[in-house]
């Protein structure tokens, strides 16, 4: 699903930088600027298309705003061209200054912004050496904070509606959302996509959760995403926490990091549940921990199409989510016990739901990897990104 661009080509705006020179027509020269490549959705995706552009002749090239990462290291053995700026703050005239430097001497086509401050900074620097500005929205709405939460939003929301020349919303709730928000801004849906993940053989699979700790009695329940509030790990602890003292042997493991990790401890220990509950820290071993895992649980309060659910219903986990942004078109009722938002009493009820009934297990895990298959066409993911790309270099070719 695709909305038509209604904008005009701008030919009165110059450029700092001489034209593209490195790209035959109909092949791009692409810039993925993004906040990190600490692992996350956003940054598994990008991952993704890497992996399947890496093949049909367009460069692509990647900006990373923080430290080195895993990812970033793992990118670059693959001989993709990374450089990670370590931007300190929004407002960072030498990383900018570094940042200009760099995209004049690849003069790409198309700059490819991933959140927020990707966004900002993406704007400019397409500005500034005449590429087209192309952002992908993660989420249905705004970030949620405070004061300067929302200044950033506000700065945002100039840069779609003024000067992005594409602008992508991964799934279709993410588009109604954002196009609230927006107004009549053209959005392209271009839904997030995933490889299956791949089964572990019975062996390994015992193997792996004996090294985690887990017995064959213990159903292993998986969250997965970066410490932040907005990933509501906060009420799936008080959730955890609520389950009566005689339902099965249930354990929690939540793979991620982030800023709220010495508060989500703390909140552990408090509950009383630490036997029961463990923080993993940052995995690049998703796959096998979803291979491990009998239930998966996503309890944000506020996403677009979050992978980390695409990749659970492929391995044939039984969903437990909160019913937020993209999350229920994917599932339906039949493929995910559904729950609101923030709401812990409701959240544990369908744990113990879940974690009582086997045969409701293995009727949740069906019907996901039914209703997952629409969304591995890798190669169809980036055919849209590779049309969107195209339509935004027109804009922006006198």
């Amino acid at each position: 699903m695709t909305a038509a661009s209604d904008r005009k080509p701008d030919t009165s705006r110059m450029s700092l930088c001489p034209a593209s020179a490195d790209t035959a027509a109909d092949c791009l020269s692409v810039v993925i600027i993004i906040d990190s490549l600490n692992i996350g959705g956003a940054q598994r995706l990008v991952d993704l298309q890497l992996r399947a552009m890496e093949q049909n002749g367009h460069r692509i090239r990647v900006v990373n705003l923080s430290a080195p990462s895993s990812l970033s290291r793992k990118l670059k053995d693959r001989g993709v061209e990374v450089v990670d700026v370590m931007q300190k703050r929004l407002l960072d005239i030498r990383a900018f200054l570094r940042l200009r430097r760099i995209l004049c001497q690849w003069r790409p086509d198309i700059v490819h912004a991933h959140l927020i401050h990707a966004t900002l900074t993406g704007a400019l620097l397409a500005r500034l050496t005449g590429s087209a500005l192309v952002v992908t929205l993660h989420s249905e709405e705004a970030n949620r904070g405070g004061l300067p939460t929302r200044i950033k939003n506000g700065l945002e929301y100039i840069v779609l509606r003024g000067v992005a020349d594409r602008v992508i919303a991964c799934g279709p709730r993410v588009a109604l959302g954002q196009g609230r928000r927006l107004g009549q801004l053209p959005i392209d849906v271009v839904s997030n996509q995933i490889d299956a993940v791949q089964p572990l053989l019975p062996e390994q699979r015992k193997a792996l959760r004996s090294q985690l700790g887990y017995g064959p009695r213990d159903l292993v329940c998986l969250a997965v995403g970066r410490l932040t509030r907005q990933k509501g790990f906060d009420v799936l602890v008080d959730a955890f926490g609520q389950l009566p003292a005689d339902h099965p042997p249930a354990k929690l493991m939540i793979a991620g990091d982030g800023e709220e990790c010495a508060a989500l401890s703390e909140r552990i220990r408090v509950t009383g549940i630490s036997r029961s509950v463990r923080l993993l820290g940052a995995r690049s071993d998703v796959d096998e921990l979803m291979a491990i895992a009998d239930v998966f649980i996503l309890s944000s309060l506020w996403e677009g199409l979050p992978l980390a659910l695409l990749e659970a219903m492929t391995a044939g986990l039984p969903i437990i989510a909160t019913k937020v942004g993209d999350v229920a078109t994917v599932t339906s009722d039949a493929a995910a016990i559904l729950v609101p938002p923030g709401d812990v009493s409701a959240l544990s009820a369908a744990l113990v739901m879940v974690l009582d009934r086997a045969n409701l297990r293995a009727d949740l895990a069906a019907a996901a990897r039914r209703r997952v298959r629409p969304f591995t066409d890798v190669s169809g993911f980036v055919d849209e990104l590779i049309r969107v790309y195209f339509l935004a270099r027109a804009i922006r070719t006198p």
